[in-house]
């Protein structure tokens, strides 16, 4: 089986290139009990750090326990990485830099408010595998890097024949399904249209009236048993969403396709789909609506829904979208991103041991308040390492990033590699990955030591009732009620480093209020010394605009600093609010604080 997805809406606007997402599922959907989970996971991936030259850093991810009101971390060296007198509720992450040749087992454990030990879990990891991957995915990309999305060959392969699809127009309502092809998976034909809704232009290719005046988002594109198999959610050409049906299209490479209609299955609205393949063959559809999603079977050539399979209800009224199914390990894991228009949403994803165990679960944050600044979208599997590509779709944003606008993209993914245990799922934020899809190799680079981990923040700004600044800077960019948060609209947020660094990146996740999102204007500050009169001004963001979460990625400063400082200058709208225009001031409270800040240093 071989996948492809074309994500929402790129396929409105132009002839696109899509993005590759290998999907692999088993187990026999109908059947069994979902497994329970452990109670408590650590899971372990390896990276490389900013001009380093090997992948001996680890990084550890473990679950909240119920209860627990802190972890403790120890390595098998007799290594205390996190001490009883660190542990904190929200620490569920860190960091262990340079373990070069040395295989350790890392055991953390949960200890209530008595200090009583409730739970406990290990895992092994050594340094990761180096090799000269070819390509370099650029999370943070400016005006002068400019921007490369994911490169790989087409896996649509047949008799020594590289294929891919698009969608495009002619400049009307109609649209068309192309085919390309290549003799080595890099240089292209111009195409050939094979199914269209334009047959006066394109009289060779099959008509079907249904894309006469329609547009398509959310195209997965597959193969099965020799044929190009095409799904996307339709709807009517326009602005509207009130159509909210399927459409499927299938053909020989290189010969003929034909149309399957439009259609709601089963009498369900469905938007946003995602396709997978079963181990015995079969297929399927998990759409999502408003509000909910729901699991179809596909016949047995994958071109309609079979209605004798009683669809699944899945995250029943949770108002999720951009549905992605893996498979792992025993477990299915479901990743999606809440409904917000085009705005960076929180991504969740649930997990079973069966296809039906997935009706019934409660999504589970993973990721970022924000997914970093980003929607769930696809997720790619490269070697046996797996990435989320999330959506930054900039252009449907009333303030979009600055550096796309200039670039002219309406468009881009971040790419967050995925770590996976025993139905447990975390990925990160790193500046760069280097990857090769034909090696199997995909290595994430961390710009630096995150160098304000669990410092101390009692220099900021007196924080708000209920808040404190230590839950800014404990690794935790999921948690909602744990951040600081100022008691002005105008505020310092200040952390210790604990040592002197040469500073050469800050990623900070601003509080949002969804429905009403605002970004704020400051300064990045460092300071050598508590005593000195005055602040160095390291980055000046006093004319950002990006909202919520922001990256800044810089050479190391020549100057080695002990204390950073973010200076909030103030808040204002980045979506209309009633009378209120983007970019007007934001006179109250209501919108400040911050989810998170890491400082990276060498």
């Amino acid at each position: 089986m071989r996948s492809f997805i074309l994500k929402k809406a790129a396929a409105v606007f132009s002839c696109l290139s899509f993005t590759a997402a290998l999907f692999s599922c088993s187990s026999e959907a109908g059947t069994g009990t979902v497994n329970q989970k452990k109670e408590m996971v650590i899971a372990a991936s390896t990276f490389m750090l900013e001009g380093g030259s090997s992948a001996d850093n680890v990084k550890l991810h473990w679950n909240a326990v119920e209860d627990a009101a802190g972890y403790t971390l120890t390595r098998s060296d007799g290594v205390e990485l996190i001490s009883k007198t660190r542990a904190l509720t929200n620490v569920l992450f860190y960091d262990d830099y340079g373990i070069g040749d040395n295989t350790y087992t890392y055991t953390v454990k949960a200890f209530n408010s008595n200090k009583v030990q409730i739970a406990s879990a290990n895992v092994t990891a050594s340094k990761g595998t180096v090799t000269d991957a070819v390509n370099t995915f650029n999370n943070s990309p400016t005006v002068e890097t400019g921007v490369t999305g994911l490169i790989r060959k087409s896996t649509l392969v047949f008799d020594g024949v590289y294929y891919s699809y698009s969608i495009g127009r002619n400049g009307g309502e109609n649209v068309n399904f192309i085919e390309y092809t290549s003799a080595d998976g890099e240089n292209w034909d111009e195409g050939r249209v094979v199914v269209t809704g334009d047959k006066e232009t394109y009289p060779d290719a099959f008509y079907d009236e249904d894309l006469a005046s329609c547009k398509l988002e959310s195209t997965c594109i597959t193969s099965h048993n020799g044929q190009i198999v095409i799904w996307s959610h339709y709807e009517e050409y326009g602005s509207t969403y009130t159509k909210a049906c399927v459409y499927c299209a299938a053909g020989t490479p290189g010969g003929d396709f034909k149309g399957y209609g439009a259609y709601q299955p089963q009498g369900n609205a469905s938007r946003d789909l995602t396709f997978f393949e079963d181990d015995d063959g079969r297929g399927y559809l998990i759409s999502a609506t408003l509000g909910t999603m729901y699991m179809y079977r596909l016949s047995s050539d994958w071109t309609v829904v079979d209605d004798s399979f009683e669809c699944v209800t899945i995250q029943e009224n949770e108002w999720r979208e951009a549905p992605c199914m893996i498979h792992h390990d025993g477990w299915y894991y479901l990743f999606s991103s809440r409904q917000n228009g085009w705005l960076p949403t929180a991504g969740q994803y649930i997990s079973s041991k069966t296809l039906q165990g997935l009706s019934g679960q409660t999504g589970q944050a993973i990721g970022s308040k924000n997914t970093f600044g980003s929607q769930s979208g696809g997720v790619v599997k490269i070697g046996n390492q797996y990435a989320m590509m999330a959506n930054r779709w900039s252009g449907g944003w009333e303030v979009p990033d600055p550096v796309l606008k200039e670039l002219g993209l309406w468009s881009v993914q971040r790419m967050l590699p995925i770590t996976l245990k025993d139905g447990y799922a975390f990925y990160d934020f790193y500046s760069t990955v280097k990857y090769d899809c034909e090696q199997g190799v995909m290595i994430p680079v961390q710009r630096g030591k995150i160098v304000s981990y669990l410092g101390d923040t009692g220099l900021s700004s007196t924080a708000a009732s209920g808040c404190d600044g230590k839950y800014a800077v404990d690794g935790n960019w999921i948690e909602d009620k744990k951040f600081y948060r100022g008691s002005d609209y105008d505020f310092d947020f200040v952390v210790n480093l604990g040592s002197k660094y040469n500073i050469s990146g800050v990623d900070i996740s601003f509080y949002t209020l969804q429905g009403s999102e605002a970004y704020c204007t400051y300064n990045i500050y460092g300071k050598e010394n508590a005593s000195d009169a005055s602040w160095t001004l390291i980055k000046d963001c006093s004319s950002n605009v990006m909202m919520n979460f922001n990256t800044w990625v810089f050479e190391p400063t020549e100057t080695a600093y002990k204390y950073i400082k973010i200076d909030i200058l103030g808040e204002k709208r980045a979506c209309t609010n009633g009378s209120n225009a983007p970019h007007s001031t934001v006179n109250g409270s209501w919108c400040t604080g911050l989810y998170e800040v890491q400082v990276y240093g060498q």
